[in-house]
């Protein structure tokens, strides 16, 4: 994307259930690795979509570190490319 690289894990559920922790718990260890980069010109983006998404929306808000590492809903990853600099 533009001068960078995106990497981007995508979660997706319809319903609630015992897989859950499993969609938390990988999108988060994606961020926690990303955070280690050292890489310049490469983002991390974490999108998680579904119910246990909005169900968690505080916990993923509190994840990425803004510069380099994201996470977000599918809804915002337009506006988010087209304003991020």
């Amino acid at each position: 994307y533009g001068t960078y690289k995106a990497c981007v894990s995508h979660k997706f559920t319809k319903d609630s259930g015992g897989g859950q922790v499993d969609f938390k718990r990988e999108l988060g260890t994606f961020l926690d690795e990303a955070n280690k980069s050292t890489s310049q010109n490469t983002l991390f983006l974490a999108i998680g979509d579904g119910k246990f998404n909005e169900e968690q929306s505080k916990y993923w808000k509190t994840r990425g570190d803004g510069k380099k590492t994201f996470a977000m809903g599918i809804e915002v990853l337009e506006h988010f490319l087209t304003h991020f600099k």
